[in-house]
């Protein structure tokens, strides 16, 4: 069971970012379409789930030791550029973030908030970072989790219970079936594609059964919090619906401890993976720039640039974006899956098989050597006991 929770907490880690735990990313694909969206969710789930399922098995398929070898295995020679896709997808996550650092100054500083000074100081710490490695990042990140879970549960009971809710305006609110149909398929794909190769690492050394109940805890325990967020988001009025930080909204309408701690506790969430973001494109980069610290350098800089769009039209514009080019990398995934499952249980199959031979023939081979060593022995046995005879009989004869 250990490798179950162990899944279901890289999962977790990997899907509940700062786009999540800021509330905005669920608001840009489900917010427009008010509680109409609240069935869908359960059909979130279940797509979360099928692609969890689905790139657990791949990674016990392909074995990848990076995201180039499953992209190589599943799409060739075209394998190149599928990982230029990822990259920039992830370069588009770096950005976010920045600009999301910035949305959390404006909302704890409010007016006197001028100036993108949290981004500028974020960007220049994630590049020394990075240029000398990650050694204490993903021990951060593990730490941060289950504390930021914790707030999030926490500060929306508070807020759900406190009375102080009021509808969004029916302006804002737009149902339609197809929109929201498809809005549902390309957040799960958006926030899978970017961690297939996570997905597909931690399945390793799970069975059929063991990545069945990671996938649906895992899926389950998402659909809870989307859940809860959107709920809480569609019952505090205008203001949160339209803030660029919708959960540090609603943390600073319970309070201002609450507010100041969960914006603390966000901004480490958004440097931790404006961190790891960095490090894959400058990995990346490192082929054809030698020097890492040139390389971060001009990562934070063009993710700076780019974050001047600001959180939201970034969230907005770019993830759907994302979520198209992820949504069509995992059909073709999928495909790829079962037109080749047959051949790899084959092969498993086979593999078992030639284990079994091998382990009866060595069994056979050591009973040989147990058969023969025990001939020898009783060889031997029987040669002194002949001639401990004939030195007796000598004795006799030599005393007569």
């Amino acid at each position: 069971m250990s490798f179950v929770f162990t899944f279901i907490m890289i999962i977790l880690g990997a899907i509940i970012g700062a786009g999540f735990a800021s509330g905005k990313e669920i608001i840009a694909f489900f917010g427009q379409y008010g509680f109409w969206a609240v069935p869908f969710l359960v059909l979130a789930c279940g797509i979360f789930f099928f692609f969890f399922y689905i790139f657990a098995k791949l990674g016990k398929m392909i074995k990848p030791k990076s995201i180039s070898d499953m992209t190589n295995a599943m799409f060739g020679k075209a394998g190149v550029f599928v990982d230029f896709g990822f990259i920039l997808c992830t370069f588009i996550t770096l950005a976010s973030m920045l600009a999301g650092s910035d949305s959390i100054g404006t909302l704890v500083f409010k007016e006197s908030y001028n100036f993108c000074y949290i981004s500028n100081a974020t960007a220049i710490i994630v590049a020394i970072i990075v240029a000398i490695g990650l050694k204490y990042i993903y021990k951060i990140t593990n730490i941060i989790l289950p504390i930021m879970i914790v707030f999030i549960i926490t500060i929306l009971s508070a807020f759900l219970f406190s009375g102080n809710l009021e509808s969004v305006s029916s302006v804002h609110i737009n149902f339609n079936f197809v929109s929201v149909l498809i809005s549902t398929f390309l957040y799960a794909s958006m926030n899978t594609f970017t961690n297939i190769f996570i997905i597909s690492k931690s399945s390793e050394y799970m069975n059929k059964k063991q990545v069945g109940l990671a996938s649906l805890i895992s899926s389950s325990i998402i659909f809870v919090l989307i859940a809860l967020i959107l709920f809480a988001i569609l019952r505090g009025g205008d203001s949160i619906f339209l803030s660029d930080m919708p959960m540090v909204s609603i943390a600073f309408s319970v309070n201002s401890f609450f507010g100041v701690t969960y914006s603390i506790i966000l901004w480490l969430a958004i440097f931790t993976t404006i961190c790891i973001a960095s490090y894959t494109i400058v990995e990346w980069l490192n082929r054809f720039i030698k020097s890492k610290f040139l390389c971060s350098a001009i990562v934070l800089t063009l993710g700076f640039i780019f974050s001047r769009f600001g959180f939201s039209t970034i969230v907005s514009v770019f993830y759907p974006i994302e979520g198209i080019f992820g949504g069509v990398i995992i059909l073709y995934s999928i495909i790829f899956y079962y037109k080749n499952k047959r051949k790899y249980e084959a092969k498993e199959r086979a593999i078992v098989s030639n284990m079994q031979i091998a382990e009866s023939n060595a069994f056979f081979e050591f009973d040989s050597e147990n058969m023969k060593s025990t001939n020898t022995q009783n060889e031997t046995i029987q040669k002194d006991t002949f001639k401990k005879t004939n030195i007796a009989k000598e004795k006799k004869q030599f005393r007569k």
